[in-house]
């Protein structure tokens, strides 16, 4: 909120300021007012010098678990804007979510020839790898990634993950724990550190991740079903625990 409000005191002064229009978009896209947010993308593109961040803006008009229906809107886009690594990095993502990883290969490697330091680029290709079990590949990728930018939450995320799929749970949960460390406020690190305690049987840390993801995100009901179901397992193995430490 307060960036919005930001954001409108800059448009208040600088009324074609292109970071400002995109972040009033932006917020009327997650609100849900997706009319509103289309007429602000609509406007936005008239008359922006750089129109490739609300191009992509728009695509988030569609369903986002409907990643075939998006698919075809950003192939057009990548037509456009041939030379764009974002706009190519979306589209091989949308290719991963489609099904479609060697597809998503060849976009992402038209990426690295534009920008061969891109850790977006990086991060899509370590979760091709680890999809497609080249688990050491996976790490390789997502450690230069992070080498070019430690902030890159994804990163810590996805390399989580193919630790979990290495089957080495503890290095999972170190990775989650930087994750946690760089952004407190993201749920996503908990899930996944829940998960990775759940594999190793510390259902206890298990409950505890999975508590401060429902704080940061109240009202995600996936979360909340993953939360009722530890608690119930946690209860039943310390009832089970019990009589042995009599």
């Amino acid at each position: 909120d307060q960036a919005i409000e930001q954001a409108d005191q800059v448009l208040f002064s600088h009324p074609g300021n292109e970071r400002a229009l995109w972040l009033i978009a932006s917020a009327q896209l997650q609100s849900g007012n997706k009319q509103l947010a289309k007429k602000s993308i609509d406007n936005a593109r008239l008359i922006a010098a750089d129109p490739v961040p609300f191009e992509l803006l728009s695509i988030d008009l569609y369903s986002p678990d409907q990643p075939t229906l998006v698919l075809p809107a950003l192939k057009k886009l990548a037509e456009k804007y041939p030379d764009n690594v974002s706009v190519l990095n979306r589209l091989a993502a949308c290719q991963i979510d489609s099904g479609l990883p060697d597809k998503a290969n060849i976009t992402l490697n038209n990426s690295l020839t534009i920008d061969g330091e891109n850790a977006e680029t990086l991060i899509l290709l370590g979760k091709i790898d680890r999809l497609t079990g080249n688990l050491d590949q996976a790490i390789a990728h997502l450690s230069q990634a992070l080498r070019l930018d430690p902030s890159k939450i994804d990163a810590y995320l996805e390399m989580g993950q193919t630790y979990q799929d290495r089957r080495e749970v503890d290095r999972a949960i170190e990775v989650y724990r930087k994750a946690i460390e760089m952004v407190a406020k993201d749920p996503r690190p908990y899930v996944q550190a829940s998960a990775a305690y759940k594999e190793s049987r510390d259902y206890r840390n298990a409950e505890f991740m999975l508590r401060q993801a429902a704080q940061l995100s109240p009202s995600d009901q996936g979360i909340r079903r993953q939360l009722a179901a530890i608690v119930a397992l946690n209860l039943v193995n310390n009832l089970q625990e019990a009589p042995k430490r009599k």
